[in-house]
């Protein structure tokens, strides 16, 4: 932790206005908790500007990857980091001979990284991470994990259900309604005398 502290002080030394990319790692598709917290700490040092921010999630499996994949992990990366629209890019494994999948993730990564601003990225504080903070903070990232899972699937049953009832309205037979419209007031005839 330290050794990462110090280089990475040591970038924003040599280049203090740059584009950040932030790298997450995955495990079993899932964020790893100890990415969120190093990003964490490191946005409260730095007070990472948005517009010069973007996000790398790494070493993602192509063939276990749900559709839904991708849109699910922007929205849980933008509610644990409060920073809404980051661009984010999705990179596969590739293997060391596989030419294209390396060409394909060196595109996609070129391509958000060249949607940011470079900003200048000053130090307020050092990098906080001790083990006890990083215990305390995985913890947070769990339950803020574990409240978007529950928020998502409300949201997910809401929209099922929401769906339901729009079929049941597509499948139910044609109903003939019938408005009476009284006739019109008869209009008087006026008289010039």
């Amino acid at each position: 932790i330290e050794h990462n502290k110090v280089e990475i002080q040591k970038a924003f030394v040599q280049r203090p206005v740059s584009v950040v990319v932030f790298v997450f790692s995955v495990t079993g598709g899932r964020i790893r908790d100890e990415d969120m917290v190093a990003f964490e700490a490191l946005n409260k040092s730095y007070r990472l500007k948005p517009e010069s921010l973007c996000i790398v999630v790494n070493q993602l499996n192509k063939k276990k990857r749900t559709p839904d994949y991708e849109r699910e992990t922007k929205l849980r990366i933008e509610s644990l980091t409060g920073i809404p629209s980051l661009p984010i890019a999705f990179i596969n494994e590739v293997d060391d001979d596989d030419v294209a999948g390396r060409q394909e993730a060196r595109a996609t990564l070129l391509h958000v990284i060249e949607t940011r601003l470079p900003a200048q990225h000053e130090k307020h504080h050092d990098i906080q991470l001790q083990l006890d903070q990083i215990k305390k903070a995985k913890e947070e990232v769990k339950a803020k994990q574990e409240e978007f899972d529950r928020m998502k699937a409300a949201m997910d049953a809401e929209a099922a259900k929401k769906l339901a009832e729009i079929e049941a309205l597509k499948n139910r037979p044609p109903q003939v309604v019938h408005v009476y419209h009284p006739p019109p007031p008869r209009r008087r005839k006026w008289y010039k005398f």
